[in-house]
């Protein structure tokens, strides 16, 4: 008996000799019986030799075919996160491949947890004999834009320089809570009476989604300034002296405390 597991393990036919008592050669005959399945089969060789007296000797052998080996398969590497589930399935799928134990070729089919953070994606390859191996992947699925918190209001006014609020604190967290580093960026034309300052946060998460806030600053230096008259005599010899007193009693400041 022999059992092999591959239809390229089955073993030629041996060659069997024969001779009589008296050491005269035989004819042999071979006979084989092979029913040609290729996941299980069970193939009988028959060698049977008969002399001149009708006396009869045969041996057999009996070679049992089970494709019963697992096949092997290769787990390459996907990206940590995806937008969508379709899409980390297919990195998987794409990632793996594998060939059955006797070197044909497999079905391969996806699956995964319904889970989301992270998700457990399975890819399982299978040969025409029915057996199976399976290789797992995990990511974080990432449907949504990142959540930030701490955003200022959108626009602000304000009429002087010491009136500009410091940046606003943005934090984020991605679909699955986790945190997401904020970058900030300013543009600030640095005008003194008029001018408009961009502040914008960004967050990115793994899966490439982005969201941002803005806020846009604007300065408007055009309040009055505040003047208080003195006093000065009633009578001068000339003009020139009379505005001279008077430039002189009066004082002022403008609405950012200048002067």
């Amino acid at each position: 008996a022999v059992l092999v597991h591959c239809v390229a393990g089955i073993p030629p036919a041996a060659t069997v000799t024969a001779v009589d008592a008296c050491g005269t050669g035989l004819t042999v005959n071979y006979t084989q019986n092979n029913p040609g399945l290729n996941c299980t089969n069970a193939i009988t060789r028959t060698w049977t030799a008969t002399d001149c007296a009708g006396n009869v000797a045969s041996c057999t052998q009996t070679i049992t075919l089970q494709q019963d080996v697992a096949p092997t398969l290769t787990q390459g590497s996907i990206a940590a996160c995806y937008k969508t589930l379709a899409a980390a399935k297919a990195a998987a799928l794409a990632a793996t491949g594998g060939t059955g134990q006797c070197g044909d070729a497999l079905s391969f089919s996806v699956s995964d947890d319904a889970q989301s953070c992270p998700a457990t994606i399975t890819v399982t390859g299978t040969d025409a004999c029915g057996n199976a191996s399976s290789v797992h992947y995990t990511a974080k699925i990432l449907p949504t834009l990142p959540v930030l918190t701490g955003c200022p209001a959108a626009a602000v006014l304000v009429h002087c320089v010491a009136g500009i609020p410091p940046a606003a604190t943005v934090t984020a967290v991605d679909a699955c809570n986790t945190t997401v580093a904020v970058s900030y960026n300013e543009s600030n034309p640095g005008l003194n009476c008029t001018n408009a300052i961009t502040r914008t946060w960004t967050a990115t998460d793994c899966a490439g989604n982005v969201s941002s806030c803005t806020q846009t600053i604007t300065l408007q230096q055009d309040v009055a300034p505040t003047i208080t008259a003195g006093s000065i005599a009633s009578c001068y010899t000339t003009v020139a002296l009379a505005e001279a007193a008077a430039i002189a009693a009066t004082t002022a400041s403008d609405n950012c405390g200048g002067s």
